[in-house]
């Protein structure tokens, strides 16, 4: 997500862990709490991001993205 981050110049004040604590989770982004595994990335909604340009490579490591 820091990649994303740099490589579209976003203003977001990520830091740490994107999914836990859940209420310090990373605005815009949706993740999974299943008891099973531990907290993923499924969705990000950065449509307020003002982003730009090509599609950035670093999105294929979401392995559990379902929607952007």
């Amino acid at each position: 997500m820091m990649t994303i981050r740099d490589k579209y110049h976003m203003k977001k004040n990520w830091m740490g862990d994107p999914c836990a604590p859940t209420n310090y989770a990373w605005k815009g982004l949706h993740c999974s709490y299943a008891v099973s595994t531990p907290p993923t990335i499924t969705g990000l909604n950065l449509s307020s991001s003002g982003l730009s340009g090509n599609i950035s490579s670093s999105f294929a490591s979401l392995k559990r993205l379902q929607y952007l």
